[in-house]
């Protein structure tokens, strides 16, 4: 999964956490962070639990905020793992007990995407970059789990249109190219394919506040063991 946020100024990150990258938009440049395979952890997991593909967030769903106290750092792939760029540290799954079921796994795995996303926000907003909106695209942009970001993230979440993101990203500019409309009317298309704005559950976000602080400390603690075991 890419987090991209817009910026008319190419913006550098001291701390070396964020690519940038041209905008394919004229005058615009990406700010960047990506978490690697959150779509395969979500497949891998759904396979595991022999679920079909693309019900992960329905059997998310009926467990609560929190995972009854289970908590998963979504390492599965390596690589940059969002702000973190450590391709050493493990996934983990963490506090299970025998009273868990499937569902707070799931839960627990999405939840800590979640999490990373909003690590990946917070280092934005230390290179006090605004980020207005969040726009979720491709296969993660469902609503329970745009419901469950915009909880955790404390703001809303949109979901872009429906069909896959990149081939609308196309047309659009090869509309530009050819002249069909400006690069403002084309961010316009883009804006009215937007949903409307999810709001987090009140519940659920002040809910989110208090295990994001753990999660923190679990990740720093899992991410200490990195390179155990063979590879």
């Amino acid at each position: 999964t890419s987090m991209v946020v817009t910026t008319s100024q190419p913006l550098l990150d001291p701390g070396g956490r964020v690519l940038l990258t041209p905008h394919a938009l004229s005058g615009l440049w990406g700010s960047e962070m990506d978490l690697m395979a959150t779509g395969s952890s979500v497949r891998w997991l759904e396979g595991l639990l022999s679920h079909p593909p693309g019900t992960l967030d329905t059997l998310a769903a009926q467990s609560v905020p929190g995972a009854h106290g289970l908590l998963a750092c979504p390492y599965l792939a390596g690589g940059e793992q969002g702000a973190l760029w450590d391709d050493r540290a493990p996934a983990a799954f963490l506090g299970l007990r025998l009273h868990h079921k499937p569902a707070d796994l799931a839960r627990a795995l999405l939840e800590g995407i979640a999490f990373e996303s909003r690590r990946c926000l917070r280092v934005w907003s230390d290179m006090t970059v605004p980020v207005d909106e969040v726009v979720l695209s491709g296969g993660m942009a469902r609503p329970f789990f745009a419901a469950l970001l915009a909880a955790v993230l404390g703001q809303p979440v949109r979901i872009a249109a429906a069909g896959p993101s990149s081939a609308v990203g196309a047309a659009l500019l090869a509309g530009i190219g050819t002249g069909i409309w400006s690069q403002e009317q084309a961010i316009e298309i883009a804006r009215r394919g937007l949903g409307a704005p999810m709001v987090g559950d009140p519940d659920a976000t002040a809910r989110y506040q208090e295990l994001y602080a753990g999660y923190e400390r679990a990740s720093a603690a899992i991410r200490g063991l990195g390179g155990i075991g063979p590879s």
